[in-house]
This record gives structure tokens, sequence and C-alpha cells, in this order.
């Protein structure tokens, strides 16, 4: 036969599932031979095996009889201390926001406390969720209106870091690249609760450090709310970076974002 898989002379019976339990069995051998691999000793197979069934999270999920062990498999994965967590809290949060009613609600009480604990409540580890990632479903939600579910966070965030300079100025190093996928609106929320600028000292001395890893989302947000406020303070801090030579090569964005 033309779809042998392999060179042979006799038929080869493939397996066919009978019913759907066997074909849910299947799913999860191929599952839980995945979540193995979460115990390699290769970081980048975890990486590799984590991504793949966090990509297949909405599609597991949508199967009631799959969802107790999928969670368990989560759990697993929230536990491996070297794996990006954010791909994690992302599509947890994407299945809560458009599928909870898909979900037994233990399991999304279950979701909920997982996202809360690696979210964390720590300057630095709320400032990663809400100012280091930038999601559909923080501005779509599910009845596809428009929504700011991060506006409070941000505020909060803006407000800690101009009262505590020193919490802010451990972020900055990731803030000022393209790693902060939100850093324009904690930026601008930033530049309006520092109206004297005191915190504008630490921001450009770390933009400047990033060299080549330098982006114009922050740096531009926090520009954008001096420019609102007061047209030839911006001037002058426009002319001094161009003064400097450095970074000039991002020196248009930051112009675009903030004043233009």
């Amino acid at each position: 036969s033309s779809d042998q898989p392999f060179l042979t002379t006799a038929n080869v019976k493939r397996w066919m599932p009978k019913t759907v339990g066997e074909w849910l069995d299947a799913y999860l051998l191929y599952w839980r031979t995945l979540a193995e691999s979460l115990k390699s000793s290769d970081p980048e197979l975890r990486q590799s095996c984590s991504k793949l069934m966090l990509s297949q999270l909405q599609e597991m999920m949508s199967v009631e009889t799959l969802q107790r062990p999928v969670l368990e498999t989560i759990k697993e994965i929230t536990e491996v201390k070297d794996l990006d967590q954010q791909q994690t809290i992302s599509e947890i949060e994407l299945l809560i926001t458009y599928n909870a009613d898909t979900l037994l609600p233990d399991i999304v009480t279950q979701l909920k406390s997982i996202v809360d604990h690696l979210v964390g409540t720590s300057f630095g580890s709320r400032l990663k969720r809400f100012a280091g990632m930038d999601l559909l479903y923080d501005k779509i939600n599910r009845e596809g209106n428009d929504v700011d579910a991060t506006a409070e966070e941000i505020q909060s965030l803006a407000r800690e870091g101009v009262d505590n300079r020193d919490s802010l100025r451990e972020e900055l190093g990731w803030l000022v690249t393209d790693q902060a996928q939100n850093g324009y609106h904690f930026g601008q929320a930033l530049g309006a609760q520092d109206p004297n600028l005191t915190v504008w000292p630490d921001i450009i001395e770390a933009w400047f450090s990033a060299g080549d890893s330098a982006h114009d989302f922050f740096v531009g947000g926090y520009l954008q709310k001096v420019f609102s406020r007061d047209t030839a303070t911006w001037e002058g801090i426009i002319s001094d970076l161009a003064a400097t030579g450095r970074n000039v090569k991002f020196l248009p964005g930051v112009i675009w974002r903030s004043g233009i």
C-alpha cells in the first residue's frame, strides 16, 4: 500500500481508538511523556517541552476529563526554576479570561491561585507582569469590549516607584529595554507621578548603560508626560540627550513617542 510507513510486503495494521476514552488516553500518554521531560537535565529540552505544552493548554483544558491531569502538569511547570514563567502566566490568564465557563469551578480557583503565586506581591515581580507583559486580554475582554485591565496596577506601581527609588532602580536595567513590552504605559504613569523628575537621572543612566539593548518604550512614555506638562523642559532634555552623543540612534524613536 502507498501509505505504508516503511518498506514491507506485509500490511501494517495501525492502532485506532475504539472509544473516546481510548482516544483521550492516547492524548494523556503523549502529554505525560512530554511532562517527564520537565525533569531532564537539559535546560533547552525543559524549555521546549514547557512551551509546547503551554501552547496547547486551551485545547487540552477544553476536555473536562483532561483538566485535572493537565492542571497537575501546570503545577509541575511552575516548580521548574529556570523556566520563563511569563508564558505560564500568559496562557493561564488567557484560559481564565476567555474559557472559564468551560472549566470546572475548582479548576478555575486553582488556576487563579497559581497565577497569583507566579505574579507575586513584590514591587519587582508585579512590575514584570504589568510593565513587562503586553497582553491582548488586558485590552479586550471576552465580550470583545475595550478595557484597560492593568491601569490600576500600573498607577499603583508608578506611585511605589517614585516613593521608593531604590526599588525602581533595581528594575531599570530591563525596563529600558524591549523586555518592558508595556513599558510605554508604565513610563507615562511614572512621568505623571514625578513632576519634579526625581527619577529621571536614574532612568537615563540605565538607558545609557543598556547600550544597543536600549529601547524607546519606557523612556518615551516617561518623556511624553514631561512634554505634555512642560514643552520647554522636554526640549531641554532632548537637547541634552543629543549633546551626549550616546544612544543617538534611538533618539528619533524617543522623540516620536514622547513629543510628536
